[in-house]
């Protein structure tokens, strides 16, 4: 599959997967993704392995229910299903739970959800296919990020941000676009409060401790879209470098301000 190659492991987006970048490098992808996904002991919340298998695995059974019923999750040869695989690797405990919170709000629908998929299965849609993880242990740069103070959030506060909080890209599609990074990308961020020895800590620790913690969490607190708090990742400090230059942040069009309050 030529589209691997684009993926540069050198930025900070891709730190979290960089140690499994030989897997798709392999002949064989899907088989050396299943390898690890066995020497990890990939689990569902249902205690099925994990493994990846081809993309007409499912047939014409829903895609998570088929991962809930069986473990196998159906991947095609392409840079984004890989990269699912890959985010399965890196955070097994959050993917883990968010299959089964599709699967538990798609069996048990809601009256709010009747007519479609409901907030809780679109919630769970974004955070999978294109969430990041920001922990953060600085209040006001939650807050300034909750209000979309651009300017204060990056450039008054640009030089405590990196030692404050700490970026973890979580979906799959959002990494997919970042293989051709352009300044509009947007993540759906879930904002999560740390100590500050956490961010101390050897980044792996960190990725392992977040995706524990999250995994327990996300059935209880991912319940709309509306926590998902929109952020503009090659805004962060050190991960773009145009964005030294403080005029980037003037472009009203990727920079928006928060919406007005309705009377």
């Amino acid at each position: 599959m030529a589209d691997r190659g684009l993926i540069d492991w050198s930025r900070p987006w891709s730190a979290p997967y960089a140690e499994f970048r030989s897997l798709l490098e392999s002949d064989d992808p899907r088989r050396a993704l299943t390898l690890a996904a066995e020497r990890l002991a990939l689990r569902t919340r249902g205690g099925l392995p994990v493994r990846f298998v081809a993309a007409a695995d499912a047939g014409t059974q829903d895609y998570e229910e088929h991962i809930a019923r069986t473990g196998r999750v159906p991947t095609r040869d392409c840079r984004h299903d890989l990269l699912n695989a890959l985010a399965w690797l890196a955070f097994p405990c959050i993917k883990a739970a968010l299959n089964e919170h599709h699967v538990t709000h798609r069996n048990s629908p809601s009256p709010a959800s009747a007519a479609g998929r409901g907030p809780a299965r679109d919630a769970a849609t974004l955070l999978d296919e294109n969430g990041l993880l920001l922990a953060c242990a600085d209040p006001a740069l939650a807050a300034d990020l909750a209000a979309m103070r651009w300017s204060e959030l990056f450039v008054d506060a640009r030089g405590r941000f990196g030692a404050s909080s700490a970026a973890l890209p979580l979906g799959h599609a959002l990494i997919d676009k970042l293989a051709r990074p352009f300044k509009a990308i947007c993540a759906h961020a879930w904002v999560v409060a740390v100590e500050p020895a956490l961010l101390a800590m050897p980044a792996a620790v960190q990725r392992a401790h977040l995706d524990r913690i999250l995994g327990e969490r996300l059935a209880g607190e991912l319940q709309s879209p509306r926590m998902l708090l929109p952020l503009p990742v090659l805004g962060i400090p050190g991960w773009w470098p145009p964005n030294q230059e403080p005029d980037f942040y003037d472009d009203r069009r990727v920079f928006r301000p928060a919406p007005r309050a309705r009377c």
